[in-house]
């Protein structure tokens, strides 16, 4: 989810969009994507994934959780200014945006 990677990146950078092998779904080892930085050296090269599930309750007792650990691996690949996507055209927001 693009939610998880930004969490993972944190405030290093912007997420510009999703490679389309990570969007379709078609490569599930890698998870790709563009991104615009001031800092390439504020972007960690690894973190721990960790997700939580509930695991239901047996035999009347309380419901537990489970813990899914996981290492990863952040990348980065510096395009060349002639690669760079033009940034999006910002507008403010008006009253009729806040749905």
């Amino acid at each position: 989810h693009l939610s998880t990677a930004e969490h993972l990146l944190g405030s290093s950078c912007w997420i510009e969009r999703l490679h389309p092998s990570t969007r379709s779904r078609t490569d599930l080892a890698t998870f790709r994507l563009t991104a615009r930085t001031r800092d390439p050296a504020s972007i960690r090269r690894a973190a721990i994934l960790e997700i939580v599930e509930p695991v239901p309750a047996r035999d009347r007792g309380p419901p537990s959780i489970h813990t899914l650990v996981y290492p990863v691996s952040i990348t980065t690949v510096n395009a060349p200014a002639s690669q760079a996507v033009a940034p999006l055209a910002r507008r403010d927001r008006g009253p009729s945006d806040d749905a």
